[in-house]
């Protein structure tokens, strides 16, 4: 992990706005991996009135963490921060139907590989006292989202 001051919140990493940003926090990060932390309040977007969110939200927070960690690159290279788009995700696996309300999670994601394209894929898990979900998924960051939006 860096030591100097790369970024002040979520929010400088992610291109999100708002309630959309659902991590809280960086606990740690390296070239190659990060780790991030949620800690599920009853203001989550997506809380039911017991203060639950369902598993499947699990997806979102993996891919913000994977965005988190772009954005870190982006930064250590003096870049603006980009938005990525989420390609696929394979073999997302929950052990529990929600996240529990005031449940702290640990989202952790690992680069396997990224090509010239920006094409990448990542390993990915959800831990709170134990494992509770997995998943590999890919992810690009397109050089120009306009060019991809505009191809529609």
């Amino acid at each position: 992990m860096a030591t100097s001051k790369l970024f002040n919140s979520i929010s400088d990493l992610l291109p999100h706005r708002g309630k959309m940003i659902l991590l809280d926090r960086i606990e740690s990060w390296g070239e190659d991996y990060l780790k991030a932390a949620v800690l599920h309040r009853d203001d989550n977007l997506f809380s039911d009135p017991d203060g639950n969110v369902p598993a499947w939200v699990g997806i979102e927070y993996m891919a913000q963490a994977i965005s988190a960690l772009a954005g870190i690159h982006a930064l250590q290279k003096g870049q603006p921060v980009r938005i990525g788009l989420l390609l696929g995700t394979r073999k997302y696996t929950s052990r529990v139907a929600s996240f529990q309300r005031n449940e702290k999670l640990i989202i952790h994601v690992e680069q396997i590989f990224i090509d010239e394209n920006h094409l990448g894929a990542f390993d990915c898990t959800i831990h709170s006292d134990r494992l509770i979900a997995e998943a590999q998924i890919k992810a690009i960051q397109p050089n120009n989202i306009e060019d991809i939006i505009k191809s529609r």
